[in-house]
């Protein structure tokens, strides 16, 4: 019995080792620890899925940002002067998972205004739920649930290790307390936006290889924008992105399934009186030279923070900077994509070395996934 006590005694001990070395390093940030330089004051955030509802509960923000990682990437909560704001946006997240963070919010939160950030890849993502959804916590008192994951878990000692390292090299973070992705590129990305640029092009090409029909995650949206309670307003806006990622559609042969998707999504924001915004396609932003859009890209698919502002202002503000930005209604849809197929062809004749080499490195990227099916 002896044996046992002293084993019981060291077991305890050692879990209070673990909670007091994991409440110190307060990986997540959401647990108040003082910030000693050097020692935590760059966290490790971990799993967006997992942190990002305990932030909410924790924050307690009047206005969310919703969406995958463009909008992670693309929207700074700061920008919105007095807001108590939370950027909600998830790496190769889904609608359904869009949807359920956002109701989480909403029910957990005194959420006022809602930012919602359409991307065309999450409506036809053939997985609903990425596997990491499972770790989300998206029940009431989610901050309790969670402390025992915070305080004595693997994942979180393994997490603390790497804010303390972190903190002693004095490397910048890779998301802000609220929320936002600040260091969007990976370590080791190639520093020629070009290239950047292209390899995005050919990750698209190879997932709409696979997409599927978006009817699904709409008919999700639609319902969605139908129970949103008074007090919440929405603002919706399909995120920008390079114009060589249009040439990741096409040997899919998803061109014309996009625009049938924007018009379907305009026609279920028009019926629920919510305002939707276009800042993809063709305009002086995404048809830039890819040598030179450094400033407005992280890549061909991620804007920077400066964009976002002027996507801000264009939402709450009602006005878009020139030739960028458009406020898409059901009875201007017919002119808005014949114009669009106009730009297109300009961008075309106006930067024939990026239009061809998107165009190939996309058609090869799909040719890979033919091959990879034909060998499964």
């Amino acid at each position: 019995m002896a044996y046992l006590r002293r084993l019981l005694v060291a077991f305890f001990v050692l879990l209070g080792v673990v909670a007091a070395f994991n409440g110190l390093m307060d990986a997540t940030g959401l647990l108040g620890a003082p910030l000693i330089d050097g020692v935590n004051q760059v966290k490790s955030y971990g799993n967006d899925r997992f942190f990002k509802p305990l932030a909410v509960a924790r924050r307690q923000p009047d206005t969310v940002f919703v969406g995958t990682s463009r909008v992670a990437v693309g929207l700074d909560p700061h920008d919105l002067p007095g807001a108590n704001a939370y950027n909600l946006g998830l790496l190769g997240s889904t609608v359904p998972e869009h949807i359920a963070f956002a109701r989480y919010a909403i029910d957990n939160a005194p959420v006022q205004r809602l930012v919602f950030g359409l991307d065309f890849a999450s409506f036809v993502d053939p997985s609903r739920y990425s596997s990491a959804f499972r770790l989300a916590i998206l029940r009431p008192h989610a901050f309790w649930r969670a402390l025992p994951d915070l305080l004595l878990s693997q994942s979180e000692l393994l997490q603390s290790r790497v804010t303390l390292t972190h903190s002693r090299r004095h490397d910048p973070p890779r998301f802000a307390a609220d929320g936002m992705l600040i260091a969007a590129n990976e370590h080791g990305d190639d520093p020629d936006p070009v290239v950047r640029a292209i390899r995005k092009v050919q990750q698209y090409a190879r997932f709409y290889h696979w997409a599927g029909p978006p009817d699904g995650p709409l008919g999700d949206f639609d319902a969605f924008l139908a129970g949103l309670p008074p007090r919440v307003s929405a603002y919706v806006y399909v995120t920008p992105a390079h114009a060589v990622l249009g040439e990741a559609l096409k040997p899919a042969g998803l061109g014309p399934e996009y625009e049938d998707w924007l018009r379907r999504v305009t026609a279920i924001c028009a019926a629920h009186h919510v305002p939707l915004w276009d800042f993809n396609g063709y305009n002086r932003i995404t048809t830039e030279s890819l040598s030179s859009s450094a400033h407005d890209f992280v890549d061909g698919a991620h804007t920077t923070p400066e964009i976002g502002r002027l996507i801000l202002a264009a939402l709450l503000d009602g006005g878009a900077g020139p030739d960028f930005g458009v406020r898409l209604r059901p009875d201007t849809m017919t002119g808005y994509l014949a114009a669009q197929h106009t730009a297109a062809e300009a961008w075309r004749r106006d930067q024939p070395d990026d239009w061809r080499r998107a165009a190939e490195a996309a058609a090869q990227a799909d040719a890979e996934e033919a091959a990879k099916g034909q060998r499964q």
